[in-house]
């Protein structure tokens, strides 16, 4: 059992719990992003933790397996640096509702764009090539 604490490390979240880091996750994190600040810890469903943080100006995070296996990064911009086809496609598809966010999302496959959108209150999360195509869509409250 002690060994089991010795080998996670423990993060403060702001006003929540602590959020138990295993050690692997935190060593991955700090070796892709070691000029990381302000994180912020959490875990995301049962096998994977998540890390918002500021790297130099940019607002971004990090999701990691359990085993510290990088799974992808999102890093906000402007909506108007999101390329021309995808602002097409939104503009096309999704005329009627509002674009609130914009994030450049890398992945061990690739790169994507997401999307937030708004219209009467509900949230639309949208995932889409640099050529425009919608690869997802979900939807929140």
């Amino acid at each position: 059992m002690i060994w089991a604490v010795a080998i996670c490390c423990t993060v403060r979240v702001a006003a929540q719990a602590a959020v138990s880091v295993p050690q692997v996750v935190a060593d991955a994190f700090h070796a892709r992003f070691p000029n990381a600040a302000r994180q912020k810890w959490e875990k995301e469903n049962a096998t994977e933790y998540e890390c918002e943080f500021h790297n130099g100006k940019a607002e971004m995070s990090a999701k990691y397996d359990q085993a510290g296996k990088w799974l992808e990064t999102e890093t906000e911009i402007k909506v108007s640096d999101l390329p021309a086809a995808v602002q097409q496609t939104i503009q096309k598809q999704y005329n009627d509702y509002k674009l609130k966010e914009a994030e450049v999302v890398e992945t061990p496959e690739g790169k994507l764009y997401e999307a937030e959108l708004s219209k009467a209150g509900k949230v639309t999360e949208l995932r889409l090539s640099a050529d425009g195509r919608v690869v997802s869509t979900h939807q929140g409250d």
